[in-house]
């Protein structure tokens, strides 16, 4: 009986190191960021972007509500 319980010891860690590897390549495949470095955007990289020390433009007086 002893090689019954070798056999299924063996097995079972052949299983194991299986599911254990299928397991990470479906995490590597639908997380694939993960383990990347955030990156944030650069402010030159956005045209709409408006520094805190702006003065706004006025448009006009049709910006202000009088009529024409």
């Amino acid at each position: 009986m002893t090689w019954l319980t070798l056999q299924t010891i063996a097995w079972c860690l052949v299983g194991f190191c299986v599911g254990a590897l299928a397991a990470w390549l479906l995490a590597m495949m639908l997380f694939p960021h993960e383990n990347d470095p955030v990156q944030e955007p650069s402010p030159a990289a956005e045209p709409d972007a408006v520094a805190d020390d702006a003065e706004p433009v006025d448009a006009g007086p049709e910006s202000a509500g009088e009529p024409s």
